[in-house]
């Protein structure tokens, strides 16, 4: 198919490397955003793990032909994000965002400091903090309920990840978008239903945390993949049938092509392309026979394939359209509700 890039089987970077490191200069796309873009991937779906050493700068220079200043910068802003934590001595690693709350003034300020007088005291932190779950209780009885808020950029994955979050709480949680926040944010921790804190994925969590700075709300990131369901469909498909990915991004490509292959075990070529690219969207729409999807994209596709209405599908698109990361780890659930538990 002319125009489609076409990744054969297994990702193009071969056996001594993967995705997370490959940039490609072929691609049009800085070398800078490719690799910021694997490596914020990588991160978000959990391929990258905390506590995970990334190389050193130094040595990747040879390794991918990519100037140390480019390095140095995906790295700065890797760290600036809150994702990766370098020190001296010890390397560079990612890391758990912890809970970040605003400085911000009034009451929680007032807050703040009466707890560091408490620890200038000599007060051990497990006591301090013993006693701030227990007023936090106290408070959110004596408010009413309390609810939380999963922040995305689309509204299918903003909706579908909150309720699933919501179901394993127990706890409402209201899906906004993104572009909603900064009109939002003043008024979330107030009312008698306020919001207790803010979950969202890794590509947002910067956003997120600036948006929310002055609320004093904490803030959690959530690693993302792909339901069960939807592995199983592309797990089995069969030898025939013609797979194409989109996603939002072309710098993400990658990423989400090396997941897609490992679902379907490496067994097919995948023809990928991004959102953004309207002639070869539709070439691939009428190629494929299974089209993968991420959430951002589901129902553009569905519009721009053919200028058709949001929620219909138009004639010639894929007899299956299957979503891709729009599912919470299981195991970073029990590391949210951890991270919540005051509020719970």
């Amino acid at each position: 198919m002319q125009g489609v890039e076409i990744l054969e089987c297994r990702p193009p970077w071969g056996d001594d490397m993967d995705y997370r490191w490959s940039v490609r200069p072929e691609k049009g796309v800085p070398l800078y955003i490719q690799l910021l873009g694997n490596l914020k991937w990588a991160i978000a779906s959990g391929d990258l793990a905390p506590g995970d050493l990334l190389p050193p700068m130094k040595a990747l220079v040879a390794d991918l032909g990519v100037g140390l200043n480019t390095l140095k910068a995906v790295y700065r802003a890797l760290e600036r994000d809150g994702l990766i934590m370098s020190r001296r001595g010890a390397g560079t690693m990612v890391v758990l965002p912890g809970p970040v709350v605003g400085a911000g003034g009034g009451p929680g300020g007032a807050i703040r400091a009466a707890v560091a007088q408490v620890l200038r005291g000599g007060t051990p932190p497990a006591e301090v903090l013993k006693a701030l779950k227990e007023t936090e209780r106290l408070l959110a009885a004596r408010a009413g309920t309390g609810r939380l808020a999963f922040i995305e950029c689309n509204r299918e994955q903003a909706d579908r990840l909150s309720a699933q979050l919501a179901a394993y709480l127990d706890l409402p949680v209201d899906g906004l978008l993104l572009a909603e926040l900064p009109a939002r944010a003043p008024t979330l921790a107030e009312g008698r239903h306020r919001c207790l804190g803010a979950v969202t994925t890794y590509f947002h969590f910067r956003e997120v945390r600036e948006a929310l700075a002055s609320t004093g709300l904490p803030v959690a990131a959530a690693v993302v993949r792909t339901s069960p369901e939807a592995a199983r469909k592309l797990a089995s498909l069969g030898p025939e049938e013609k797979l194409g990915l989109v996603c939002r991004d072309r710098a993400d490509v990658g990423g989400y092509t090396a997941a897609v292959l490992r679902l379907t075990r490496g067994e097919r070529p995948v023809k990928a392309c991004s959102l953004d690219d309207r002639g070869r969207l539709k070439e691939l729409v009428a190629w494929a026979d299974v089209l993968a999807v991420t959430p951002p994209c589901r129902d553009q596709v569905l519009r721009l394939a053919q200028g058709s209405p949001a929620g219909e599908r138009p004639p010639g698109l894929p007899q299956s359209i299957v979503t891709t990361h729009d599912y919470l780890d299981p195991a970073d659930l029990a590391r949210l509700k951890d991270f919540f538990a005051s509020a719970l």
